[in-house]
């Protein structure tokens, strides 16, 4: 069952390779964005792992259409 994984998955919110981890994602959005490509892609992959461990920063960050 994944309910064993969550205490897990919640407590790296606090970790600090995670915030360089979606900091770097996000970065890579605005970067792309900033050369006339497609964000998308990196959003989206910043919104599936934000979500998975329940940082509502980076989702905020990652919702699309404020793009």
């Amino acid at each position: 069952s994944d309910r064993r994984y969550l205490p897990l998955l919640a407590s790296t919110r606090r970790v600090r390779w995670v915030h360089l981890y979606l900091g770097s994602l996000h970065f890579d959005a605005i970067r792309r964005q900033l050369r006339g490509g497609d964000a998308r892609p990196s959003l989206q992959r910043l919104h599936a792992r934000a979500e998975a461990i329940g940082h509502r920063l980076y989702m905020a960050l990652s919702r699309t259409e404020d793009w």
